[in-house]
């Protein structure tokens, strides 16, 4: 039966100040998003032991020229990124990236483009002052432009991330099947209220799934032991004037990281990191794994840009034939939108969508039922056959007004 989505919102911006920032922040798409009231003031200043950490967040791909220039100008001793700048670079928290030896032998041209122009600005005083500077900030993203201030000033390149396959394989591995439905609803659910209130929908930490906690807690806490190292190895206070790190990490980790900081609550969740095992009974079973795949890249597509499902896909290379069938269905399954409304509950759901000559949270207790979370398998080929089969005609009877969109489920 057809639906009529209500109008959504217009995205607000959410002020607010917290301890130890220096930025006034909002929320939005549950990014916390800084707006620095100096181009050149950190998100987040922290200190270990008498060494100053400055953190910058950073939205992939935007030009944030002010966190090179910052590094430029502080001639910061060490930058940790939360981005590998190549392959081997992110093999391991920790490493360090150099333009010479092994690390620019087995670098790619962008990695060498980069190098080249870290040592352009190396050669020249006041390097942020110069348009050699601007033609950059012109060229390349912000996460790119702390590279290139990082290897120009001679600061230790540190990847302070936990390594993307060792990630992956936590999260395919961990969570229950359980466990990953309901992180799917739980993201499902956030995306359509920010999306009808247009304010931000933030998942709260106390409540994440042990999903959520892999995906986003795990991460902080390797990046906090990365920043804590970083500011008391000895190459810290080496040829500089005055020690200094430099963090820069994903804007939606900067409150996570704030948090763990506080009295180095990140030892605790590195110390549990290495607990609990694989599932074998649901891991060595080829149609609970293939769900347990599509599960897991369904949660991913709904807070991920596509580079990142495919490096998911690369990582862990082809889907068993064992797998294939039931891991098909599922991601195709997961991937409508009736499976996306099926997670609301129906109050939420009534402020959604209305069904037409039908009760819409009844037509889709079929799906609620195939959910792992209501002890479903994850999928069922007749009803996803049923969804392929759909009539898209809208009756000419109906009659929407101009500011209300009509579609099919």
């Amino acid at each position: 039966m057809p639906f009529t989505l209500r109008p959504s919102g217009v995205p607000a911006s959410l002020h607010g100040d917290r301890a130890q920032q220096t930025v006034s922040c909002r929320m939005r798409r549950r990014r916390l998003q800084c707006q620095c009231l100096s181009p050149q003031k950190p998100n987040l200043s922290l200190c270990s032991g008498s060494v100053p950490v400055h953190i910058f967040g950073v939205q992939h791909l935007e030009r944030q020229a002010h966190i090179g220039e910052h590094i430029l100008r502080s001639g910061a001793s060490a930058v940790v990124v939360e981005t590998a700048l190549t392959p081997q670079h992110g093999a391991q928290s920790g490493n360090v990236f150099q333009c010479e030896g092994e690390d620019i032998m087995h670098a790619g041209p962008f990695a060498r483009m980069l190098c080249y122009c870290a040592r352009q600005l190396a050669e020249l005083p006041s390097p942020a002052d110069t348009p050699v500077w601007e033609s950059f900030q012109r060229q390349f993203g912000g996460e790119q432009l702390a590279y290139i201030a990082a290897l120009a000033v001679g600061a230790a390149l540190i990847f302070g991330d936990q390594p993307k396959e060792l990630t992956y394989q936590r999260l395919m591995s961990l969570p229950s099947l359980s466990d990953l439905d309901r992180t799917f609803g739980s993201q499902a659910a956030l995306n359509y209220e920010e999306s009808l209130s247009g304010q931000p929908a933030i998942a709260q930490r106390a409540d994440y799934t042990l999903a959520q906690h892999i995906m986003q807690t795990e991460r902080e806490a390797v990046l906090c032991q990365s920043l804590h190292k970083a500011a008391n190895s000895r190459a810290a206070g080496q040829a500089f004037r005055q020690p200094l790190v430099v963090g820069v990490v994903g804007e939606a980790h900067l409150e996570g990281i704030a948090e763990l900081w506080e009295n180095s609550r990140w030892q605790g969740v590195l110390d549990k990191i290495h607990e609990g095992g694989v599932r074998d009974s649901e891991n060595k079973d080829g149609q609970r794994a293939g769900v347990r795949r599509a599960l897991a890249e369904s949660v991913l597509r709904l807070s991920c840009v596509d580079s990142v499902l495919a490096d998911v896909s690369s990582s862990l290379g082809p889907v068993p034939a064992d797998q294939a069938h039931a891991y098909s269905l599922t991601r195709e399954l997961y991937g409508t939108t009736r499976m996306l409304l099926a997670c609301l509950p129906k109050a939420d759901l009534a402020k959604v969508c209305c069904g037409w000559r039908c009760d819409m949270y009844e037509e889709l207790q079929p799906l609620r039922a195939l959910r792992p979370c209501n002890s479903g398998v994850g999928f069922d080929e007749s009803v996803v056959l049923e969804l392929r089969a759909l009539d898209f005609d809208v009756p000419p009877s109906t009659a929407l007004h101009p500011s209300q969109t009509l579609s099919m489920l």
